[in-house]
């Protein structure tokens, strides 16, 4: 998950790259989505549904946390508007993207936000070093083999 946040935006919340499903719905429609990126003030996604720019919807989203050890799944649950839309007019077969601002997030559901991405961060960032340790290890035993055939000059251009 990748941390993206820029001088030039006018932002108050850092926004954290993630593909995690959640629930969007309004008073006629209920989508099953996948966020793209989120922060605690909103989240970006795409729907195969036109929802009009200013469109007050319900967000649910189950985080699964670990606390004192345990894990356990905390709901989520707020309203928002739809703040951006693209395309801005409904087209058949398209594609959206959505910016979804909160309107109404607690600063204990805020909190709970952080600790998920902190969480999933953590996790992802012991995932990457597991495969850099696995990608080293194997490169050492190439380096082996290279060095036990000595006329295969290509192999050691390749590993270099």
């Amino acid at each position: 998950m990748k941390q993206t946040f820029s001088g030039s935006e006018k932002r108050f919340y850092p926004r954290f790259k993630l593909e995690y499903p959640f629930e969007i719905s309004g008073s006629d429609f209920k989508i099953i989505s996948q966020i793209k990126d989120i922060s605690c003030g909103g989240m970006f996604c795409q729907t195969n549904k036109f929802i009009p720019l200013y469109t007050r919807v319900n967000i649910r989203m189950h985080l699964p946390l670990v606390i004192n050890k345990k894990r356990i799944e905390r709901k989520l649950s707020c309203q928002a508007e739809i703040s951006r839309i693209d395309p801005p007019v409904q087209e058949p077969e398209k594609k959206y993207n959505l910016g979804i601002r909160f309107s109404d997030v607690s600063e204990e559901d805020k909190a709970l936000i952080l600790k998920f991405l902190k969480q999933r961060n953590l996790s992802e960032a012991k995932e990457l070093k597991a495969m850099f340790h696995n990608l080293k290890k194997m490169v050492d035993e190439l380096m082996i083999l290279e060095e036990a055939h000595p006329t295969s000059e290509n192999f050691l251009k390749v590993l270099n």
